[in-house]
């Protein structure tokens, strides 16, 4: 293969990747925002201990009063699927969600090329990116780490959000944290962990980190069906 066949190859790879993160960030948004339109289905959850199973994977529920189950609002845009997302409301414009979404980039050209740990990198920067200009980064930070035994990637952004649809004229502040690691049965597949928490600017953060840390740690491999 000659240089520019390589240069193309990867053109089109970064490409791919770029538009995989930005796709699942347009859904994180408008989970963010969510039941803002109209009000999603939503589920309580009455039994915190109780393992939620995937495909290759099953974890535990955040912790807590008034957290719930709810139906994402808008569907993600392949390679990723939507496993769950929580919510919990903490006050009227105080909000905070939880979520994991998956991905198989098993049929993208040649990304196998590429390390693990440069895949992680490249879906974490895509998808802590903003083509919205509402959103302005104030500050964010990624880090290779290790997440319950495997290589994984965790970041922590924090983005004020200009005149939300739902909240005409305010600026609420979003923090994101959360982490990707591969399955170790795949090497292709990826599980994507978030929690996010936005309130206006000027007050601070709920702490949750004691509610979080079941749903943050619960994560156990499954063998593939």
């Amino acid at each position: 293969m000659t240089p520019t066949h390589r240069l193309k190859r990867q053109e089109r790879e970064n490409r791919y990747l770029k538009r995989a993160g930005m796709a699942a960030l347009a859904v994180l948004v408008a989970a963010v925002l969510i039941g803002q339109a109209r009000r999603p289905r939503a589920t309580p959850i009455t039994n915190p201990t109780e393992r939620l199973e995937f495909q290759g994977f099953s974890i535990l529920p955040p912790r807590g009063e008034r957290w719930f189950i709810v139906e994402p609002q808008t569907a993600p845009v392949p390679p990723w699927k939507w496993a769950v997302v929580f919510f919990k409301v903490v006050a009227k414009i105080h909000s905070i969600h939880a979520w994991v979404m998956t991905t198989d980039l098993r049929y993208v050209a040649d990304v196998t090329s590429k390390s693990r740990t440069e895949l992680l990198q490249d879906l974490a920067s895509a998808g802590l990116e903003y083509e919205n200009p509402r959103f302005k980064p104030i500050d964010v930070k990624t880090s290779l780490d290790e997440c319950l035994g495997y290589d994984c990637v965790r970041y922590k952004q924090v983005v004020e959000v200009h005149s939300p649809r739902d909240f005409s004229g305010s600026v609420l502040i979003m923090i994101r944290e959360g982490f990707i690691v591969p399955l170790p049965h795949s090497p292709t597949s990826y599980i994507w962990f978030e929690y996010s928490q936005r309130f206006p600017r000027g007050q601070k953060p709920f702490p949750i980190e004691a509610e979080l840390e079941p749903f943050l740690t619960s994560l156990a491999f499954t063998p593939p069906r």
